[in-house]
């Protein structure tokens, strides 16, 4: 199954990745799987892995907490349109895993101080997306 996801972490403490500072908060990251969407999210979760992309930075770090990720099944690819909706809710991350963005997104990550779970779900819905949830803890 294809589809767009957004993971939810929260970063306990400061972080430097790469040129990057990041402060503590949630962080919000979005990416699309073009062949099995669950697969690429479980990837995400794993702790063990191979660093590939920016965000596998952030998810094998110990002082980042995996909270879940809000998924849908498209064979359009709508990763660029979900970041762009739901990156104004908070602080975008410039340049963090956006260096193949088509649509030149700021950045594929973005931060905030409170949850915002409930309106990126709202703002996936708005896309004409049918979002489900995956708690870290179910994985």
């Amino acid at each position: 199954m294809k589809g767009v996801y957004t993971l939810i972490l929260f970063l306990k403490k400061e972080k430097k990745i790469y040129k990057w500072s990041l402060r503590p908060g949630y962080y919000y990251y979005t990416g699309s799987a073009l062949n099995n969407l669950e697969a690429r999210v479980k990837r995400h979760f794993r702790r063990e892995k191979k660093r590939k992309w920016h965000i596998d930075f952030l998810t094998t770090d110990n002082d980042v907490e995996l909270i879940g990720a809000i998924c849908a099944e498209t064979n359009v690819k709508m990763e660029c349109k979900v970041n762009q909706a739901i990156s104004k809710l908070g602080e975008v991350i410039v340049g963090f895993g956006s260096s193949d963005c088509k649509l030149k997104c700021r950045g594929h990550l973005f931060r905030t101080e409170e949850l915002k779970r409930s309106e990126i779900l709202m703002e996936y819905r708005r896309l004409g997306l049918d979002p489900y949830v995956i708690d870290f803890a179910a994985v």
